[in-house]
Parts: structure tokens; C-alpha cells; sequence
């Protein structure tokens, strides 16, 4: 296996990055992400869902940054699937934020500390523009602020809508 800080072909072992080194990084994680499942859209159909439902999965790139940070982050890093799912597909290695669904969007619920709240269509943008939640409460840095229009917003809360309870896993 590569290693990057394995001795090249003169010996030196300094431990430096060198460009035919991050090119060998960069080809293995391309394969990588290929290797990922793909298709979690396979057949959504057409329409609002199925476009929320690639923009969730990350089929279809989403930008977005962290709070006071100047640049974007990659496409990959950002889609919703990454954090929000409750299951193994989580390229997180698991979930650490709430998974998504109609119920836990739209029933009233105490959220990060506030009064009861439940998400609108026009408070779910909100929030993932500008990170604040639908009792005016900001939400944590580590999500993402995205950059997206009204219909791709509004196609990702169509296809959430769309989700019961039950595991992704198991639609």
C-alpha cells in the first residue's frame, strides 16, 4: 500500500508531499468515492422528489461553506446524505445529526434548547442559508450554509416530505 511518507525510489524518507505523491492521494480517493453505493435515486421517478432526492444523496452537487470561512466546501462534503441519514449509508461513518423526515420536520417539536417549532417550507430554506431554525435559534457551525435557489430548495423539502420514519434503508 502507498504511503506518503514512505521512502521514494532514492530513499529519501523526509516525509514531504510531492506531486506524483498527491496525485497517487488523489487517484485512490477517486476510486474510493466511486467504489461508494451508488444509486440511491435509482428510480425516484421524476419531479420535485426525485430531484430533492438527488441533491440530498449528493447526486446532484450542492455548495456550501462553514460560518466564516471564505471558501466552498467540495461538493462530496456537502451533500445531506453525509450527516443526516440514520443509517449505514452515512459516509460519516453514522449519524450525528437528526435524520430527516416529515414527522421530525413538520410536528411540533423543542428543538436545540427552543420553544416548540415545526419547519415550513420557507423556514427549511431559511435554515440552510443562513442556519437559522424556524424558532429563530441558530444552529450549529458544523453545518453547512448552502447556496441553492428556491426550486432546489424547495425539491429537497418536497423529497424529505416524502420520508416516513422507517430507515432509508428499508423504503
Amino acid at each position: 500500500m502507498f504511503s506518503p511518507i514512505a521512502p521514494d525510489r532514492t530513499g529519501d524518507a523526509t516525509g514531504r508531499l510531492t506531486f506524483s505523491k498527491i496525485a497517487v492521494l488523489l487517484a485512490a480517493a477517486y476510486v474510493l468515492v466511486q467504489a461508494e453505493p451508488t444509486g440511491a435515486c435509482e428510480n425516484p421517478g421524476s419531479g420535485a422528489g426525485a430531484a430533492g432526492c438527488r441533491l440530498f444523496f449528493g447526486e446532484t452537487p450542492l455548495r456550501g461553506a462553514i460560518v466564516e470561512q471564505d471558501r466552498p466546501l467540495p461538493p462530496e462534503v456537502v451533500a445531506c446524505a453525509n450527516c443526516h441519514l440514520g443509517d449505514t449509508r452515512s459516509t460519516s461513518g453514522g449519524s450525528f445529526a437528526p435524520s430527516l423526515s416529515r414527522s421530525m420536520l413538520t410536528e411540533p417539536r423543542r428543538r436545540r434548547g427552543g420553544p416548540l417549532s415545526r419547519f415550513s417550507a420557507a423556514n427549511f430554506c431559511r435554515l440552510l442559508r443562513t442556519g437559522v431554525d424556524p424558532a429563530y435559534i441558530v444552529i450549529s457551525r458544523k453545518m453547512p450554509r448552502y447556496i441553492l435557489d428556491d426550486e432546489q430548495c424547495l425539491d429537497l423539502w418536497q423529497y424529505l416530505l416524502e420520508q416516513s420514519d422507517a430507515p432509508r434503508n428499508e423504503q
